[in-house]
């Protein structure tokens, strides 16, 4: 059975604060109305984001990074929720992804999840971890990633000091013998039952252990800190702390939302009387205990049964029906990501599309996608422009198609950064 929170009902300003301690700027924001706090973001947030205007659903892919102070080099994804945000329903949805589970990951094969975000950044793929974690997730789950976030270890910490740390109710005693240190040792750790007040370094603790469970009761203890740095930020005693959380995220928090996403965001939360949160992990039910030919022990995807639940959940984000029914298309890969038009054909055919060729396009890679029109249907076009964040300058309408072809898509290094 999958974890939820189905119609609980949040007071406003909770919004981003629901999602990840990363994202509690909305929330602060909804609460701290000053020039000052606005322009202190301007250093996490990146100008080549998508627009989102405030009105339609919007996705966010949130990455806990198991990045070091004193490490270099890339790093895996620790952590991993995808959360959607809905303005005309006035709700949220959040599920938690188990960092173990077996994907396929564009132009690298099989492998766990949570090392998209490393190969991201070890082969210098454009847009590095986020962008490759970012498509991996769309491509395997069949959700867009209009924006993602990353966090590492050192950054939860902070935030949560920013706030005054957090209370949790400990469902079970947590004790784990060999927690991992910061100096590639183990200690001991123990988190007794019952109601406790953890600072960033514990509540980090109680957060990452999974000695003794799995890795689904780690994503709801996750779903649990991120419960409560919500209830924190809505107290009125946070408010003198929301200058040193805004530090706290300038100094830890990358994301390719840009300030104006971000203010719509908080602006949103601040008009919303009530906000309905739907909280869900990924459990036995959908993923099973797997050993792969090599020897890895990893979580096998029961995919018929996950992707009837980001059906329910993703709604508002997915298309209706068969947008692309009667639309022949070509698709081709302008990337140096292998497979990737190939996997792109399967997710359009799902939608109704029917894909006559797939290629590696012959003239060299390209910076944005295009899409090439030589039958016009607007609705096919629609929903590829906002699938694939098309600018009108990056559809082109030609003679001479190819034959039984109504469009050509060329996939451009943008579909790989959720933007």
């Amino acid at each position: 059975m999958t974890v939820r929170s189905r119609g609980s009902v949040l007071p406003c300003g909770c919004l981003v604060a629901a999602v990840l301690c990363a994202l509690l700027l909305g929330a602060g924001l909804a609460n701290f109305r000053h020039s000052a706090w606005a322009s202190s973001l301007s250093s996490i947030l990146s100008p080549a984001a998508p627009v989102w205007s405030g009105t339609e659903p919007v996705t966010f892919l949130l990455l806990g990074t198991d990045q070091r102070q004193d490490e270099s080099g890339p790093s895996r994804s620790d952590t991993i929720m995808l959360a959607l945000f809905d303005p005309q329903a006035k709700a949220a949805t959040l599920l938690s992804i188990p960092r173990d589970l077996w994907v396929t990951i564009p132009g690298h094969g099989e492998g766990r999840i949570n090392t998209a975000f490393f190969l991201g950044q070890a082969y210098d793929v454009a847009h590095g971890g986020p962008g490759l974690a970012a498509l991996t997730v769309e491509q395997n789950f069949g959700v867009p990633v209009d924006y993602w976030a990353t966090l590492d270890f050192a950054g939860f910490a902070r935030i949560i000091d920013a706030l005054g740390g957090v209370t949790v109710e400990v469902p079970y005693d947590i004790y784990d013998p060999t927690y991992p240190d910061d100096a590639n040792g183990t200690i001991e750790l123990f988190i007794p039952a019952g109601t406790q007040n953890l600072n960033g370094d514990l509540a980090l603790k109680y957060a990452r252990t999974r000695h003794g469970d799995s890795d689904f009761d780690r994503a709801r203890r996750q779903q649990q800190i991120v419960y409560a740095a919500r209830d924190r930020v809505l107290t009125p005693g946070v408010l003198p702390r929301l200058p040193a959380l805004a530090r706290a995220l300038e100094d830890t928090v990358e994301t390719n939302a840009g300030a104006g996403a971000l203010v719509s965001l908080a602006g949103w939360a601040t008009k919303a009387k009530i906000l309905a949160l739907d909280a869900r992990v990924l459990d036995r039910t959908l993923a099973s205990d797997y050993i792969t030919g090599s020897g890895a022990q990893v979580l096998l995807p029961n995919w018929d049964g996950i992707h009837a639940l980001v059906s329910e959940m993703f709604a508002a984000r997915l298309p209706q029906g068969q947008p692309l029914a009667g639309v022949s298309l070509r698709v081709e890969n302008a990337t140096n990501l292998p497979g990737l038009a190939s996997l792109t054909a399967e997710r359009l055919t799902a939608v109704g599309a029917a894909v006559n060729a797939v290629a590696d396009r012959d003239s060299g890679p390209l910076d944005r996608t295009m899409l090439i029109v030589y039958s016009p249907s607007p609705a096919a076009e629609a929903y590829l422009m906002d699938r694939f964040h098309l600018d009108g300058d990056r559809v082109v309408r030609a003679d001479g198609a190819p034959p039984e072809t109504n469009m050509t898509l060329v996939l451009g290094w943008d579909v790989i950064a959720g933007e």
